[in-house]
């Protein structure tokens, strides 16, 4: 949609980047949480795609 053409996906970058600055922002008002949640999505993902790759 908005990929110059030999520019890359540039909607995935600034997508990407958008939910960096809304983490860190986050990360900085509740110090608490916000790691800790990242963690387990990013470890729930990690066992999902592996078991879907044990299971194919």
């Amino acid at each position: 949609m908005f990929a110059i053409q030999g520019a890359g996906p540039v909607v995935a970058v600034l997508a990407s980047v958008a939910f960096g600055v809304v983490t860190v922002v986050l990360e900085l008002m509740f110090p608490d949480m916000v790691l800790g949640v990242l963690l387990n999505i990013v470890g729930s993902t990690c066992l999902l795609v592996w078991t879907s790759a044990l299971l194919a």
